[in-house]
């Protein structure tokens, strides 16, 4: 028998405020463009892609974690209109941020290290993005609403002052641990 194990995902999360303009738009899509799976998960930006951890090895995840962001410092982001991965994938932007461009390399090598997770699935190439629209949009309808959404604006900024650690359910993914930067 296999030994049990969690699906985790380290992310940065929206403030209310901007999280509920991109739930919105989601919607959106929903009703436009026949897309809801990203409306299963809360609006983020993901620092370290889904990954399993040993449930035994989950309080050495958790404390790695703590340890990694006593060593960071809080930044802003700035959110800035919508892109693309073409074909199936549309998203709102992250402006160039060299302090989230270092904490995310500084968390692939703190994941390599102390959790164990190979390079495949830490990579230091980083496209930081909020997803609006992804697996379940078809073909058809990701070019009619790239041929909106490439007009249209969206504008936000937070702080960042801590990461998270989600724990997905089976279902959805849930908060399972903040981890303070600072």
């Amino acid at each position: 028998m296999k030994p049990p194990k969690s699906l985790y995902l380290i992310c940065i999360e929206l403030p209310k405020n901007l999280a509920d303009q991109v739930v919105d738009i989601k919607t959106d899509f929903r009703e436009q463009f026949e897309s809801k799976r990203a409306l299963r998960s809360p609006s983020h930006i993901t620092l370290q892609i889904p990954f399993h951890v040993l449930d035994e090895n989950q309080e050495v995840l958790v404390n790695s974690l703590l340890e990694f962001g006593k060593t960071q410092h809080p930044f802003n982001i700035q959110l800035k209109d919508f892109n693309v991965f073409e074909p199936k994938v549309l998203f709102i932007d992250v402006v160039e941020n060299p302090s989230l461009s270092a904490l995310h390399d500084e968390l692939m090598l703190v994941m390599r290290k102390k959790v164990g997770l190979p390079e495949k699935q830490t990579p230091l190439k980083y496209n930081p993005h909020v997803t609006i629209a992804h697996r379940d949009l078809s073909e058809e309808n990701f070019y009619k609403a790239w041929e909106f959404y490439k007009t249209q604006e969206f504008e936000g900024d937070f702080s960042v002052n801590s990461i998270f650690l989600w724990k997905h359910n089976s279902v959805n993914w849930e908060t399972y641990k903040e981890i303070p930067l600072g």
